[in-house]
């Protein structure tokens, strides 16, 4: 149940905040492509488990990368709507948008170093390629099924 609420609370904050900056896209699709990203996040997060023969982790790490990344999204809205009009062509916008997702990576790099016992340079590295595939294949499944 714990998870089901985080999960809900991270879809509905993550589209909200993308409907913020993504004038031209529905709620709709905004809210699919969050959906299918987190989908294949959690798919990635489970074959790496796999493939090193932890998967007992799987429901903790992906419990830690969803509550860390609401967390982090929450603090990111604030951190925008308090510092600037929050425009998305505002360049103090566009560098906290970095910033924030910088701490993204390193944190889900430190949930990745101690789930799949590796260095958190290599955690950090695997986060990076795992939000860059799970946004690049949402993006592409999503615009191919609106």
């Amino acid at each position: 149940m714990f998870f089901i609420l985080l999960v809900s609370a991270n879809l509905l904050a993550n589209t909200i905040l993308q409907l913020s900056f993504i004038e031209t896209e529905t709620p709709l699709s905004v809210f699919s492509f969050m959906l299918v990203s987190l989908a294949i996040t959690c798919v990635l997060v489970w074959i790496a488990l796999h493939l090193k023969k932890l998967l007992n982790r799987f429901p903790q790490t992906i419990s830690a990368i969803v509550g860390c990344d609401l967390l982090i999204t929450l603090t990111g809205a604030f951190a925008i709507a308090f510092s600037s009009a929050g425009s998305s062509n505002d360049q103090l916008t566009q560098g906290i948008a970095v910033l924030f997702a910088i701490w993204t990576f390193a944190v889900w790099g430190y949930v990745l170093h101690h789930a799949l016992n590796i260095s958190v340079l290599q955690g950090i590295s695997l986060s990076m390629a795992m939000v860059f595939v799970s946004r690049l294949t949402a993006g592409y499944l999503t615009s191919s099924l609106i």
